[in-house]
């Protein structure tokens, strides 16, 4: 039995509570009734034993944490009867969370005084990334940030996410150390403005003095995320050389006005200037300075780019947001001043029609969610009425996506002012509202089928998942997953109707990592069965497994 990624978290968190009141290095439990479970960790690399590892267990019973002593020994004595799931921790021994590499615990099943000896766990040391950063004169370049990136699903798309980092020393030097074994981008951004003589600017005439900054770079040397090289980065191994030559760019100053209603200055007000670039939504933000009296704001330091000035302000269920494109060039001058008024968030009103005529279900929402990462605040939700009535207020610009919450039916249709949408992806104009009309269907489909092409170290079974074709309704919530029975048969009930391609998987995990990272469909579209279901329709089909080296290929594809 292997568990989720999220039962590891939970044995790790409960774990750092318990480990206080753990033993020194090789301490022993007093106790000598009952189960043991007893064993060593080893280095996976060069098989040698780790000392000073923590060992979490996870069980019904409240077990103290253990640490392992000068031979990588442990020892758990006096244990009842039951399942227990050991987790071994290290600080140079990173634990993988995500993908199909993903630590998840030991599980050892124990009978009424069972003795389990020689367990043997095995920790996979981490990797490290290493390089020297210089400026133009190629003199090196202290105190710059460091980070090790890879790709993951975002609000808006594939983004870049920092996962270690390390700042530069006085020779420039940095060291990115505790990496897991995978694939990384490198990004490198020195936080000091550089000022720079100007010798048109008359003294005392208040006139800024230009600045610039190096501003962030990824491995080699380029400004844009598309252009880094992606390293691999192996267990215990370090990768050097990757060094930065940095480049000093020009700088301006961003400074406006909000206007609009004077009480959204005073509604927790938020300005940001994001780029454009979604892969670099986690990376670069720049937040203004506001003066909430008279919504004055002021970005210094901004590098070229393109970006979004995004303001928002919320309190009380009221919505407002402002947004404005920018486009700054190399070298060119700052941007007169903007003026921009705070936009209150629209308000629709209207009903839920069943299919068949039926009332309402108890307890049904409207939930819309954001498709736009600059839309945050106050959730946009709303009861519904037995009469299928509704009125949900404080909608921003931008894109939706609208779902039904508490409800054993599916969005059929909706439409906006009279004009049908998609529920999976509308827009909603600066200032809109009116009418809502939402058709709920009822009439749900059911898949059955069988699976083949199990190979005999499949221990864990296999596990199909179905996914819709329509990459707007490919998202974590619709994806349907359940696990054959012994003679390979499985079914689903309860499914929408509509165009789905179905993946059989070896294992649990390949599901878990696929259900973290669900663009990797897009890699392994070819291998899934297309399936085609109508309302209140059966389809009956048979898939073969995908074989997991085939699924790993495709998550270092996409990594």
């Amino acid at each position: 039995m292997k568990l989720a990624p999220a039962l590891l978290c939970a044995l790790l968190c409960g774990g750092i509570l318990r480990a206080q009141v753990a033993g020194a290095p090789g301490e022993r439990q007093s106790r000598t009734s009952g189960g043991v479970i007893e064993g060593t960790v080893i280095n996976e690399v060069t098989r040698e034993p780790v000392r000073g590892a923590q060992i979490v267990v996870g069980s019904s019973a409240n077990v103290p944490a253990e640490v392992t002593d000068a031979n990588g020994h442990f020892v758990f004595r006096n244990l009842e009867p039951g399942a227990y799931f050991l987790v071994a921790q290290h600080p140079e021994f990173p634990l993988v969370i995500t993908g199909l590499a993903a630590s998840r615990p030991l599980t050892v099943n124990l009978t009424p005084g069972e003795q389990k000896r020689d367990v043997v766990m095995a920790l996979t040391p981490g990797g490290s990334i290493t390089g020297r950063i210089v400026d133009e004169d190629r003199k090196p370049v202290a105190g710059c940030y460091t980070q090790a990136l890879q790709y993951a699903p975002g609000q808006s798309g594939n983004a870049l996410y920092g996962t270690r980092n390390a700042t530069s020393d006085k020779q420039g030097v940095y060291r990115i150390h505790g990496l897991a074994r995978g694939h990384y981008y490198i990004s490198v951004e020195c936080p000091d403005a550089i000022p720079v003589a100007h010798p048109g600017a008359p003294r005392g005439s208040g006139a800024e003095a230009p600045k610039q900054k190096y501003a962030m770079e990824f491995y080699p040397d380029s400004p844009d995320a598309a252009a880094a090289a992606r390293l691999t980065v192996e267990a215990g191994a370090s990768v050097g050389g990757i060094d930065f030559q940095l480049h000093a760019t020009s700088t301006v100053t961003i400074q406006g006005r909000l206007t609009g209603e004077p009480e959204a200055l005073n509604r927790n007000l938020h300005v940001d200037l994001a780029p454009r670039d979604p892969s670099l939504a986690n990376l670069l933000h720049l937040t203004a300075s506001v003066d909430t009296q008279t919504g004055a704001f002021h970005i210094p330091a901004v590098p070229a780019g393109a970006y979004t000035l995004i303001a928002t302000a919320f309190s009380s269920g009221r919505n407002y947001q402002a947004k404005e494109l920018i486009d700054i060039g190399i070298g060119a001058p700052p941007p007169a001043p903007i003026e921009i008024p705070l936009i209150p968030g629209g308000t629709f009103s209207g009903s839920i029609e069943v299919e068949g005529g039926q009332p309402a279900p108890e307890n049904l929402r409207v939930v819309l969610t954001p498709l736009d990462a600059g839309n945050f605040g106050q959730p946009s939700d709303a009861s519904v009425a037995r009469d299928g009535a509704f009125s949900i207020s404080g909608v921003l610009p931008g894109r939706w996506r609208l779902e039904l919450g508490s409800a054993n039916g599916y969005v059929k249709s909706l439409s906006l002012g009279g004009q049908e949408v998609s529920p999976d992806a509308f827009y909603v104009a600066p200032g809109a509202g009116g009418e809502m009309r939402v058709v709920m269907g009822t009439k749900m489909a059911q898949l059955e089928g069988s699976v083949s092409g199990l190979r005999p170290e499949d221990t864990s079974g296999a596990w199909l998942v179905l996914a819709p074709e329509d990459p707007d309704k490919m998202i974590v919530g619709r994806l349907r997953n359940t696990s054959a029975d012994r003679a390979g048969r499985f079914h689903l009930s309860g499914l929408e109707p509509g165009h789905y391609r179905l993946y059989a998987l070896a294992g649990a995990e390949s599901w878990a990592a696929l259900r973290q990272n669900p663009r990797v469909f897009k890699a392994i579209e070819q291998r899934g069965t297309r399936v085609d279901l109508e309302a209140g329709g059966r389809a009956t089909v048979q898939v073969n497994v995908m074989p997991a080296d085939e699924l790993e290929l495709a998550f270092r594809e996409f990594e």
